[in-house]
């Protein structure tokens, strides 16, 4: 009798002694929780996971990025500790993650990061090839736009223009790959090269929309002969806008506050090719 009871307590010795996994709260590390728009910032996952002191590695890591009405933005991230993500647009995020061990045990974590739209992303996001329309308030007239701006602000490129400069060919000037807000804006001839120094340059972005300055190249004439002369900064951008699929691109220019006497000299609405 005594052994019976001898093998019966063996059993569960043998057999049912297995303890359980101890796990530690799965804890989301990143470096800010304020990042900009299309920086990548890497994220991690801190956890342990042990039984009887012996280290247990995690089976699955599932990562998830949702807006704030829970819908899933990201989720096709590798199986792993660390990632990296870059947010496409401004707004306020959720960052989940599901860590899970043997016997389908999990330890999951969330944190929630805003990303903002600064001047380097929008920059980014306005870089392309666009054409429209340029519009002069006094006037109400329009003329044809097709104009390529790169990462930096810099731009160049084509613009229809009536010009009244008598050095100028009569109707309709169209000069490939020339530098182009003398031809946006001014009745001259424009410059049929490029110049490094036109650039859109953003000072602030507050709620999606940019401001800045714009530097624009000028001419002179000498014999009747165009040469470059210098750029400068005599207008203002204003409500420069980026539609929420980056197709549409609408911008104002103006002059400096203290000559402004309108709301807007020129507006500018451009698609993407």
């Amino acid at each position: 009798m005594k052994k019976k009871w001898l093998i019966a307590l063996l059993i569960p010795l043998l057999f049912g002694c297995e303890k359980p996994l101890s796990i530690a709260p799965a804890i989301i590390l990143i470096e800010s929780t304020t990042i900009e728009v299309l920086d990548k910032v890497e994220i991690q996952v801190d956890e342990y996971a042990d039984r009887n002191g012996k280290r247990i590695s995690p089976e699955n890591i599932k990562w998830t990025i949702e807006d704030l009405g829970g819908n899933t933005v990201k989720n096709d991230f590798p199986d792993s500790t660390s990632i990296f993500w870059a947010p496409e647009n401004s707004g306020e995020y959720v960052i989940r993650v599901e860590v899970a061990y043997e016997n389908d045990e999990i330890s999951s974590a969330f944190k929630k990061v805003t990303a903002f739209e600064g001047i380097g992303s929008f920059k980014k996001k306005m870089a392309g090839h666009w054409k429209g329309t340029g519009t002069r308030i006094h006037d109400n007239r329009s003329w044809g736009i097709d104009v390529f701006i790169d990462s930096t602000g810099h731009y160049y490129g084509t613009a229809d223009f009536h010009s009244f400069d008598p050095y100028c060919e009569q109707g309709v000037f169209n000069v490939g790959r020339m530098d182009y807000y003398t031809n946006w804006a001014q009745d001259s001839c424009g410059v049929p090269f490029e110049v490094p120094c036109a650039i859109i340059e953003l000072l602030e972005v507050i709620d999606n929309v940019g401001s800045g300055i714009i530097w624009i190249p000028w001419i002179q004439i000498n014999n009747g002969v165009m040469e470059p002369h210098h750029c400068n900064d005599l207008f203002v951008v204003e409500d420069l806008t980026l539609s929420p699929d980056r197709q549409e691109l609408y911008f104002e220019f103006n002059l400096f506050p203290e000559f402004r006497y309108q709301e807007w000299d020129r507006k500018f609405e451009l698609t993407r090719q």
